[in-house]
């Protein structure tokens, strides 16, 4: 390498160094590159406002507005650390980033020991300072209070987290993406009402989520306010879009015990089942209770 010093000086000791630490960082930033792109399958993209690269450890941390692309999912949190030994991303808000130790004790815990889709990346779209982390397939939306997501095969583990689906949410205190078409939902609920506490919902330790087709619940509880009111083995929510026969999903709310009345009662809405015998015609029969 040619280089160029003043006249009648030398190289000194401390700029041998600052050279040779250069070129070493260099070095390690390029392998990052390259095994972050060493292989289609494995390869995502990711952009945020800081990096920190722990070169003599594992991870790599995104600060910040941080967006994650990779096949054909997309992350973002204000905050991620990547686990290269594990191939695992965290991802929490600001109000809940912790330390880097914490965050692999998180992987521990809840992780246990197709082709990928070239979107632009937009890092400050929908994702706002101290906002939920958040993990998007098409149109179904996970948010969580920390988002677990396996960069080899895909599966995402959120908890206390909530997927909004049509005109109901499911919610649950562990969610585990399997793909984006099937959910496996652990201490869960289904709810048609979108405050973040619901008056009513249907609660099920164990909900298996069918995207497009069903979702599954066994055993069920109905609850309002979070009190058990009817206990049923189980119950298979509809998904789908096109015509099909089945329970309809019934909905809760408060109505005045006579004209006028400002006192209130619980009553259920919309009980009762669709038949959709052919292409051409269809009946509904439901009540109010």
């Amino acid at each position: 390498m040619a280089t160029t010093d003043r006249v009648g000086a030398s190289p000194t000791s401390t700029d041998t160094s600052s050279a040779a630490r250069a070129d070493t960082e260099l070095l390690a930033v390029t392998r990052l590159l390259e095994s972050a792109q060493s292989t289609t399958e494995a390869a995502f993209e990711y952009e945020a406002d800081r990096f920190i690269d722990h070169v003599d450890g594992d991870s790599l941390v995104l600060e910040g507005h941080a967006v994650v692309l990779h096949k054909g999912a997309r992350l973002e949190a204000d905050r991620m650390v990547f686990f290269r030994d594990r191939h695992v991303i965290v991802a929490t808000s600001t109000s809940r980033a912790s330390e880097q130790d914490s965050s692999r004790r998180t992987v521990d815990q809840v992780a246990g020991p197709a082709d990928s889709s070239r979107l632009s990346l937009d890092s400050t779209a929908q994702q706002g300072p101290g906002a939920r982390p958040r993990l998007s397939r098409g149109d179904d939306v996970l948010e969580g209070d920390v988002i677990l997501y396996d960069t080899e095969t895909g599966e995402g583990w959120i908890t206390d987290g909530r997927i909004a689906h049509d005109d109901g949410f499911f919610a649950g205190r562990r969610i585990r993406a399997l793909s984006d078409e099937e959910f496996l939902v652990g201490s869960g609920s289904y709810t048609t009402c979108d405050d973040d506490d619901p008056h009513f919902d249907f609660y099920s330790p164990r909900i298996k989520v069918l995207v497009g087709d069903m979702a599954i619940a066994r055993p069920v509880y109905f609850r309002i306010a979070e009190s058990r009111l009817l206990w049923i083995p189980f119950y298979v929510f509809s998904l789908r879009e096109d015509r099909q026969s089945g329970v309809l999903t019934p909905g809760f709310g408060r109505r005045p015990l006579s004209f006028g009345s400002t006192t209130t009662e619980w009553e259920v809405r919309n009980l009762g089942y669709y038949f959709a015998p052919s292409d051409y015609w269809d009946l509904t029969l439901a009540a109010d209770l």
